[in-house]
């Protein structure tokens, strides 16, 4: 407890610089946040690769052109024909086609996307560190909470309704949002058509609508961001718990519903076209690149698309779904003859997620069209930040804000080491979350400084 009363001694940041920035509100903190970001990615746009896009940008490309075409969202892997697939998340896709729907396919449009997409990261991590530096720096939990309920109850329409900010709170998320403008492993993918910004976007919304007790809202978005991401499901779970727990029950339920209303086209459209209700058909293939005997013989990542190894399957592949369910089992049973595997595939997702398994990342990054000369500074810059968050969020544990957005960023690094292979793109939300926990640890340190002038 005494770490959350030692930040909320720290009162205004005492600097005029820093109280002239905390103070900024409205249209000139969004225009400033917003005109940072975007000088930062357009100088990204000029360094990163353009046409053609390859990875998994170019799958995203391909799956909402499809849409745009009127083929719907289609593929050709695992087969060797055009066939109804769920290969792909659809959220992304689906946003990316609408464009392509009035300009047509542009690699140009889809960046300009994700470019926008990542602004508005941006502006919306502002508002989630505004909230989380009140209940960190300002107020109690419970003050905080019956602002959002009255404002959710009167149905408060502006995001900034629900906390009056003092300039603790108010720096934090003008800090949050700066670093995520400038961070280089987040920017660097809003200039490429990658669903992270996409992402991001929607689990920031997330968060804000939670704190702010506006529980069926905040389950649109995640059930959306599980749409772009099947296995945020854990995330969901997680974040229904949280709702019964810190809310109440009554809107956990409706927070459970309505992100399974969310779901249901989705899994009635597998179901249809499919003939089973499942979020993604990738799952087999993650699984098998993690756990299988292949995996512990040649090192996690084997691809069961391209690897002779699985062969044995080849038949399935007629059947998308048939073919994800051979790999599913064949994962689990290789996984309970070998059951180290498990510590292994998390070792080696850890060291990624860390980069400190350079290599895997630099590939992963090239096949993206991110250039190999930004690696180093992404790298650098990531892990500052990371280590500043880690320190924020532990120091603020006990308030709600910090509470929720640290088990939001468990919930995923979970999922990046147990059910899929990590990849940097994969970890941006991470990065996100932990700006959030960086601007803490600014803001008590600036708080903790201004104590020290004013008793000196």
């Amino acid at each position: 407890m005494a770490a959350v009363s030692d930040l909320r001694q720290a009162p205004a940041p005492g600097s005029g610089a820093l109280d002239r920035l905390a103070s900024l509100s409205g249209v000139a903190r969004v225009a400033v946040l917003a005109g940072v970001a975007l000088a930062v990615r357009l100088v990204l746009l000029a360094a990163v690769r353009g046409d053609p896009v390859a990875g998994d940008a170019a799958l995203q490309v391909d799956a909402a052109a499809r849409l745009a075409g009127g083929l719907g969202l289609s593929g050709i892997a695992p087969q060797v024909e055009l066939h109804p697939t769920a290969l792909v998340p659809p959220a992304y896709p689906f946003v990316l086609g609408a464009v392509f729907e009035v300009l047509g396919r542009s690699v140009t449009a889809a960046r300009l996307v994700s470019l926008g997409l990542g602004i508005g990261v941006v502006v919306v991590v502002d508002r989630l560190g505004v909230r989380v530096g009140a209940r960190a720096f300002d107020r109690s939990d419970a003050d905080a909470d019956a602002d959002a309920d009255a404002d959710a109850t009167a149905g408060a329409s502006s995001w900034g309704a629900a906390v009056s900010a003092t300039p603790a709170a108010s720096l934090t998320g003008l800090v949050a949002g700066l670093l995520v403008a400038a961070a280089p492993a987040v920017a660097v993918r809003d200039v490429l058509p990658l669903a992270s910004s996409l992402v991001a976007l929607l689990l920031v919304a997330t968060l804000v609508l939670l704190l702010d007790g506006r529980a069926v809202a905040a389950a649109v978005a995640v059930g959306a961001l599980v749409l772009a991401r099947p296995e945020y499901l854990v995330l969901a779970v997680v974040l229904l718990a949280w709702t019964g727990w810190r809310l109440d029950w009554r809107r956990a339920g409706w927070f459970a519903l309505v992100v399974g209303l969310v779901l249901f086209p989705w899994l009635l459209r597998n179901s249809m076209l499919l003939g089973v209700p499942v979020l993604s058909t990738d799952v087999g293939r993650q699984l098998a690149a993690l756990y299988s005997d292949e995996a512990a013989a040649s090192g996690v990542g084997v691809d069961a698309l391209v690897d002779a190894r699985f062969d044995d399957l080849a038949l399935t592949r007629f059947d998308e779904a048939a073919w994800d369910r051979a790999l599913r089992e064949r994962a689990v049973d290789d996984l309970r003859a070998h059951p180290r595997q498990l510590l292994t595939a998390a070792g080696r997702n850890a060291l990624a997620v860390l980069e400190l398994q350079l290599e895997p990342n630099r590939l992963a990054d090239e096949r993206d069209g991110i250039p190999a000369r930004l690696r180093p500074l992404a790298v650098v810059a990531g892990l500052a930040i990371g280590l500043a968050g880690v320190v924020g969020l532990l120091r603020a544990r006990r308030s709600r804000g910090a509470e929720l957005v640290g088990l939001a960023a468990l919930a995923i690094l979970s999922c990046q080491l147990l059910l899929v292979v990590a990849t940097p793109t994969g970890r941006v939300p991470i990065d996100v979350l932990l700006c959030v926990g960086a601007a803490l640890s600014f803001v008590g340190v600036v708080g903790a400084r201004g104590r020290v002038d004013r008793s000196s």
